[in-house]
């Protein structure tokens, strides 16, 4: 009787519960990869997406909805944001998870919403004792040292989708292409002004160039207002949401990123994957592995720097972006593997067991 007891809480959970509060995010797209690798024999997955666009009466509803399918207790659930993290109270002693998918503001906020936020965090885990994962290797160090836990590093998966080719939008000059909510982390408008000074840049040798930025946000109004002022209306362009984010990514001829801060960095794997050099600041995976090749921005919060790195990058070779583009592929190919990623969660967290 003793070992049927014990067989039993070794098994995992035969069905997985995936919190996601926004439809039009990266961690949305996480979480759609890792139920397209799901095994039918181990686990049912399911996802419940509070938000399409604004929180409303219908996302109440759907909030309603996960509270009720956490109580009747016969899934694991896994949480992918802070809201969405406080439903763990809820949840069955030993069948849940959160997910630090971001280095974010109020994990060393001094502000009094920070500092509740964490402490709201800390007594969920000590409550419920949550797995608890995170998907960059330097923040999971960070979050185990302010919540004193153990933290379960684990890389985002990447769909395959990403490995093609497709055509190009412009003809008459190098196209910088972004992918990122329209939010202060993105850190848009520093860089509008810092592709104002790369068309400076550009006028004595006669060329063109386009910024193409995708995704929506709070600061759409104010980065609108930064394209005004640059007098770059023709050459930026603000695509809202993309529905075939392959394609935006074959659109363009190099992805940069100027986040401030990333967990992952979600879309530098995708672009890198498509085939693209990337310019970026030193965030998420460009943390975590040193063999990324790309032209780094040595400040993000100053505009010439990101300009800097821009002006490099129409300075390389064709061999040096091959050489480039090859290498990231083959090692993005290697370490965020779909089906490898789905395994690790599979044998580390779903089955509830110990490390």
């Amino acid at each position: 009787m003793e070992n049927s007891k014990q067989s039993n809480q070794n098994t995992a959970p035969s069905k997985v519960i995936h919190g996601v509060h926004w439809k039009h995010s990266g961690i949305y797209e996480v979480v759609r990869t890792l139920l397209d690798e799901a095994e039918p024999s181990r686990f049912n997955q399911d996802m419940v997406v509070i938000n399409d666009y604004k929180f409303d009466f219908f996302s109440f509803i759907k909030f309603v909805k996960l509270l009720f399918l956490i109580v009747r207790g016969k899934q694991f659930y896994h949480a992918h944001s802070f809201l969405l993290y406080l439903l763990v109270l809820f949840a069955w002693s030993k069948k849940s998870a959160i997910t630090f998918h971001n280095d974010y503001p109020y994990l060393t906020g001094v502000g009094l919403r920070d500092r509740l936020k964490r402490r709201l965090i800390r007594s969920i885990i000590k409550i419920k004792s949550p797995v608890v994962t995170c998907v960059g290797r330097n923040l999971s160090n960070k979050i185990s040292s302010i919540f004193n836990c153990e933290v379960i590093f684990i890389q985002n998966p990447v769909n395959k989708k990403y490995i093609s080719q497709f055509q190009r939008e412009y003809s008459d000059g190098a196209v910088f292409g972004s992918v990122g909510r329209l939010a202060d982390q993105k850190n848009y408008r520093r860089l509008i002004k810092a592709f104002s000074f790369y068309m400076s840049h550009l006028i004595s040798s006669k060329k063109n160039a386009y910024l193409c930025i995708a995704g929506e946000g709070d600061e759409r109004d104010l980065i609108e207002s930064s394209i005004k002022e640059s007098g770059l209306g023709d050459n930026i362009r603000l695509k809202g949401f993309v529905d075939d984010v392959p394609q935006f990514y074959a659109s363009i001829d190099v992805y940069i990123c100027t986040s401030l801060y990333e967990g992952f960095g979600l879309s530098i794997v995708e672009a890198m994957l498509m085939g693209k050099p990337v310019i970026s600041t030193k965030v998420g995976v460009f943390l975590d592995f040193d063999e990324f090749y790309y032209l780094k921005i040595d400040n993000g919060k100053d505009e010439r720097s990101i300009f800097k790195a821009m002006k490099k990058f129409s300075s390389l070779t064709q061999e040096d972006i091959i050489m480039m583009i090859e290498s990231n592929k083959l090692l993005c190919t290697k370490l965020f593997s779909p089906s490898h990623i789905f395994k690790i969660y599979s044998d580390l967290v779903w089955s509830c067991r110990k490390i």
